[in-house]
């Protein structure tokens, strides 16, 4: 794991670190059926970093969610990342012609 510096912590509501230049902040809210995992991300500058750490994300979150449903997961290396890594490229890029650091929820 990158290390990082603890950003917020309140159990059960909010998480929140930097994970290297990135700061990952993760909320759960009581909804009606269960809970709601927010993962919200802000990115550098740098497209092919954001890409490449977005798409990695979403299979994390892909994967916990077949964790939850199955019980049981495959090895993350085993995981399809390229098919995320365009769609993220292009959304990246999108935000970022605006002159901002991406933020992607």
């Amino acid at each position: 794991m990158t290390h990082g510096k603890l950003l917020t912590w309140d159990p059960h509501r909010v998480f929140e670190r930097t994970w290297g230049t990135d700061v990952l902040r993760w909320e759960l809210e009581l909804v009606e059926n269960g809970t709601q995992l927010t993962l919200t991300t802000w990115l550098g500058r740098d497209v092919d970093i954001a890409k490449d750490a977005t798409a990695g994300y979403h299979v994390c979150l892909d994967q916990l969610i077949e964790l939850l449903d199955t019980g049981i997961v495959g090895p993350l290396e085993d995981a399809d990342v390229h098919r995320w890594e365009e769609r993220y490229r292009e959304a990246v890029a999108a935000v970022q012609t605006i002159d901002r650091d991406v933020r992607l929820r």
